[in-house]
């Protein structure tokens, strides 16, 4: 399935996340890193021990 959106089509942004997530559904975070552990959340990543997105916070 393919979706293409047009964001500029939107006023408010969140209504272009929220047909984003009813097309696709919420994206799944199983963890979430602060910046200064990056090395841990690439080391997680490449692991594979993960159900979900790694995240690292800016």
């Amino acid at each position: 399935m393919s979706c293409i959106l047009n964001v500029h089509a939107y006023r408010d942004p969140c209504e272009a996340c929220d047909e984003i997530d009813a097309v696709y559904g919420h994206p799944a975070i199983d963890r979430s890193f602060p910046f200064a552990e990056l090395n841990d959340a690439v080391r997680l990543q490449k692991s594979g021990r993960h159900s979900g997105n790694v995240v690292a916070e800016l």
